[in-house]
């Protein structure tokens, strides 16, 4: 559904995607967004359940529809209503594949929407040198998805006129963001917020922070393409780095981000 955010569009707004000829196979789950590791032994693995989460890659923008039987008539003409899913995972983990969001196990009256979007620095890095979109680009990622329902849902007899949103834990605090950005306005016709984590918005002082934080480690670690000084310190202290949670103060390397 988009283009692979990948490259020059790493930290870009997500793109459509060009079309194809032919049958595309989707019978199988796409790649999940790269997620930290939360086990032991399983360098890749976010939350146990989520399905196919060996696969994830940074070319991640996929959406999964499960749809009723063709059997099943829906009950006004304009079809089925629509429930976009948005996945938990504080941001930093989960997947459209998530089992915890009854993938394929969905009510038989309604035509299920559960969409990736980019996770951690990739989907929420903040930086004044970055494009538009700094900061959200997760949040980006599921209003491309809430568009792409308008415009192509109908081929799922789905009813583009009657979209709930629903997300739990993180996935609750996107859809009170989306309630209270206008451009997502007009996308979607009722909202549920199941224990949505709304102490996760943070201010963008403190995403900027954050952000230091992510340059300074990757110079630290000497990754590859990051040019530091090796004059020039930065000293972090109390920086909400995770949740609620204090990070220790800490001597990294300043982040060169010209």
């Amino acid at each position: 559904r988009s283009k692979p955010p990948i490259d020059k569009l790493r930290f870009e707004p997500p793109k459509p995607y060009p079309p194809w000829e032919g049958v595309r196979d989707a019978a199988e789950f796409a790649a999940p967004c790269p997620q930290p590791s939360r086990y032991a032994g399983c360098p890749q693995c976010g939350w146990s359940t989520i399905q196919n989460l060996q696969a994830a890659d940074e070319s991640c923008l996929f959406l999964n529809i499960v749809a009723p039987p063709a059997s099943l008539a829906p009950p006004s003409p304009k079809g089925f209503p629509v429930v976009v899913y948005f996945h938990a995972g504080e941001f930093h983990f989960g997947a459209g594949s998530d089992k915890e969001s009854d993938v394929p196990y969905s009510a038989d009256d309604v035509v299920l929407v559960t969409p990736n979007s980019r996770l951690g620095a990739f989907g929420f890095l903040f930086a004044d040198e970055l494009k538009r979109g700094s900061g959200h680009f997760g949040i980006l990622d599921q209003r491309f998805a809430l568009e792409w329902v308008q415009v192509h849902i109908s081929a799922f007899r789905g009813d583009a006129s009657s979209v709930t949103i629903w997300g739990e834990s993180s996935g609750g605090t996107s859809v009170a963001a989306h309630l209270a950005l206008p451009g997502s306005w007009g996308l979607f016709h009722r909202a549920i917020l199941e224990s949505p984590g709304l102490t996760q918005v943070k201010l963008a002082s403190d995403a900027s922070l954050n952000s230091d934080w992510v340059f300074s480690a990757l110079l630290a670690s000497r990754s590859l393409g990051c040019v530091r000084n090796a004059t020039v310190y930065n000293l972090f202290t109390d920086v909400m780095l995770v949740g609620s949670k204090p990070i220790g103060g800490g001597l990294l390397w300043s982040a060169a981000r010209a």
